[in-house]
């Protein structure tokens, strides 16, 4: 899961601009996603929160924690599901948890 979505970004870095493109990428060359998760993903890159993952340069668990939350209360994703959609879009921000 992880180096598909790397690769896909490294292939189109303009997904991560366009989150139409972003998502239509992701479920064209990964369709073992559900779509559920490739809306959860997207959104995460459509709020703050994706703001936030680009000024933090350590990443703890208050952040995710704090994102978490915000997808339960702002779009009503069950915990385990944030979590999920908080880590795949970690994995799309080349600098996310580097440091």
């Amino acid at each position: 899961m992880k180096l598909e979505l790397k690769e896909l970004i490294t292939k189109y870095p303009e997904s991560l601009s366009d989150y139409k493109k972003l998502r239509g990428y992701i479920l064209d060359l990964c369709p073992q996603y559900s779509r559920g998760l490739v809306n959860a993903v997207v959104e995460v890159a459509e709020s703050h929160i994706l703001d936030e993952m680009r000024t933090v340069t350590v990443v703890q668990s208050i952040n995710t924690s704090r994102w978490i939350c915000h997808l339960e209360s702002e779009y009503g994703y069950s915990e385990k599901f944030a979590h999920k959609a908080v880590y795949i879009r970690s994995i799309l921000h080349p600098s996310y948890g580097t440091n």
